[in-house]
């Protein structure tokens, strides 16, 4: 709808805007990435159409398991682990992988399965899951003390302006 295509735009504007401040002299383009971006974000789509079919039938907490569960076989595939010299991995090393793993995978992917069981369009999902980047933009202006400038700012505005565009559509 059109609508929606507002909403798209609002939100592609606003997360550039917000993750480049404006500056666009820093980004280039290389086919793989191009590539690989595509794909991420049609998997990233199926993520959200299958986890909203699976959320009207299954626990999130079951779907989670089994997604980290065949997640895990396929990345040992890829990775071959058993090929890693682990006399580095210190505890330290051991805790913050822990952490990421916690804190940036299981947790938003539980937050992300469990907000699908909710009565809200699957193509609205995205679109409010974007609001990450504004929250990823400001804890690098916190905590690293990145760049906070007018087009930032204003990226932000649109972020979520799109989220309140799709939230209003009937």
């Amino acid at each position: 709808t059109p609508v929606k295509i507002l909403a798209i735009v609002l939100n592609l504007a606003g997360c550039t805007l917000t993750v480049t401040n404006g500056d666009f002299s820093g980004v280039s383009f290389a086919v793989t990435g191009v590539i690989f971006g595509v794909l991420a974000g049609f998997f990233y789509a199926l993520v959200t159409i299958f986890g909203k079919y699976l959320g009207d039938n299954v626990d999130p907490y079951v779907t989670c398991f089994y997604n980290f569960l065949f997640g895990t076989f396929f990345l040992v595939l890829f990775t071959r682990p058993w090929t890693l010299d682990f006399s580095v991995f210190t505890p330290k090393v051991y805790l913050l992988g822990a952490g990421i793993g916690l804190c940036g995978t299981v947790l938003p992917y539980i937050f992300y399965m469990t907000g699908l069981t909710r009565p809200v369009e699957a193509s609205k999902v995205p679109l409010i899951a974007s609001v990450e980047t504004v929250v990823a933009a400001l804890l690098g202006v916190l905590l690293f003390h990145e760049a906070f400038g007018i087009a930032k700012l204003t990226g932000i505005i649109l972020v979520f302006l799109s989220v309140a565009v799709i939230n209003k559509a009937k």
